[in-house]
C-alpha cells in the first residue's frame, strides 16, 4: 500500500525532527532553564516567519493549497497576543525586535531601518529586568550577536518561503506541514513554559497552546486527499526538507550560548 503524503513527510523528516529536539534551545525549554529573553526571541522570530506564510498561503494559486489551507490553520493572531502580553510588561528584548519582524514579514523595510529599530529595541531592553518568574534570570540573554544571528535566520527563512511561493506554491505545503506539526510539539512543552516563566495560560503561552490532535487530522487528511500527483507530492516533500533546515538553522541561532546539557 502507498503510503500517504503526511507518513511521507513524517518519515522523511524524522532525523531533522530529532536535531531539532538535541539543540539547546530545545532542552533548556524542556527544563525549564531558558532565559525567558530568549523565548520572546523565538517568538519574535515565528512572528516573521508565520507572517510570510500566511501572507503566501492565503493568495496562492491552484487547487492543493486552496483546498487544504483554511483559517483554522492561521497562527500569527496567537504569536502576536503573547508578544503584546510580554511587551506589556517590559520583558521583551526590545519593542523594535516586533516592529522588525513585521514589516520585513511585508517585505517593504530597508535591512537599514530595520537595523536601526532592532537597536533602539536592544537600547530600551537592556534597561529592563525579567522580573520575578523568569527561570535563569541571571543566565546569558539576548546579546547582540545572538540577536543578529536569530534576525538573519528568520529572515533567510522567510526568503525561502517568497521564493517557493513565487516559482512553487504547492510546495508552500511542506512547510505548513513543518509549522503546524510543531504546534503538536509545543503542547508538550506548554506546562514547561507556564512553571519556568509563571505564566497562566493563555497569557503568554497562546502559541504554545495551541497544538489540536482533531485540527492536525483535518489537515492532514485535507493534504492527503488534495496532493495525489507524485511530482508535487515529491516538491512538497523537497520544501519540508527544507522548512526543517531552517528551522534547525534558526533553533541553533537561538541556541548559541547556551549549554547543551
Amino acid at each position: 500500500m502507498t503510503a500517504s503524503l503526511s507518513e511521507t513527510l513524517r518519515a522523511g523528516t524524522r532525523g531533522r525532527h530529532d536535531a531539532l529536539e538535541a539543540t539547546a534551545f530545545a532542552r533548556a525549554l524542556l527544563s525549564g532553564t531558558l532565559p525567558l529573553e530568549r523565548y520572546v526571541a523565538q517568538l519574535t522570530a515565528y512572528r516573521l516567519v508565520l507572517g510570510a506564510l500566511e501572507d503566501e498561503l492565503s493568495r496562492a494559486p491552484g487547487p492543493a493549497v486552496t483546498e487544504v489551507w483554511s483559517a483554522e490553520l492561521v497562527k500569527l493572531p496567537l504569536v502576536e497576543r503573547d508578544l503584546r502580553y510580554f511587551a506589556e510588561r517590559g520583558t521583551v528584548a526590545g519593542p523594535g525586535a516586533c516592529g522588525e519582524a513585521s514589516v520585513f514579514a511585508r517585505g517593504t523595510a530597508e535591512p537599514r531601518v530595520a537595523e536601526e529599530t532592532a537597536e533602539e529595541g536592544r537600547a530600551a531592553g537592556a534597561a529592563r529586568t525579567a522580573g520575578p518568574g523568569t527561570a535563569q534570570a541571571a543566565g546569558p540573554g539576548a546579546t547582540q550577536a545572538v540577536e543578529a544571528r536569530v534576525r538573519q535566520a528568520a529572515q533567510a527563512f522567510v526568503a525561502e518561503i517568497r521564493h517557493t511561493a513565487a516559482v512553487d506554491p504547492d510546495a508552500l505545503l511542506g512547510f505548513l506541514y513543518v509549522l503546524e506539526g510543531s504546534t503538536l510539539g509545543a503542547l508538550v512543552l506548554h506546562r514547561h513554559v507556564c512553571t519556568a516563566y509563571g505564566l497562566c495560560a493563555p497569557d503568554g503561552v497562546s502559541y504554545y497552546g495551541c497544538g489540536d490532535h482533531a485540527r492536525w487530522a483535518r489537515f492532514t487528511g485535507r493534504m492527503n486527499a488534495a496532493v495525489t500527483d507524485p511530482g508535487v507530492r515529491l516538491r512538497i516533500a523537497d520544501a519540508a526538507e527544507r522548512a526543517y533546515r531552517h528551522t534547525l538553522t534558526l533553533t541553533t541561532a537561538l541556541s548559541s550560548g547556551l549549554p547543551l546539557s
